[in-house]
């Protein structure tokens, strides 16, 4: 049984450096807030940076250019409907 324990705390050990960094571009998210499946893909990566499983990179930059083209984005949605 101790084995089986020594096992488990390591592999629980080693799991936790293992975190995916992921940047994703400004149009990226534009696009997956514009799609109709992109509640898909934004789900997950909400739950895995939940569980510390990701980060997310968002440069400064990122955040202006996405708070710059949001309101057009928004705008194309509502009239898509």
């Amino acid at each position: 049984m101790r084995l089986a324990a020594s096992r488990l705390i390591a592999s629980s050990q080693v799991a936790c450096w293992l975190v995916l960094r992921l940047l994703i571009d400004t149009s990226t998210w534009l696009d997956l807030g514009t799609r109709r499946d992109g509640q898909r893909w934004i789900h997950p990566l909400g739950g895995l940076t939940l569980n510390r499983r990701l980060v997310l990179l968002v440069p400064s930059l990122v955040i202006e250019e996405f708070d710059r083209n949001r309101p057009r984005s928004e705008t194309y949605v509502t009239t898509s409907v």
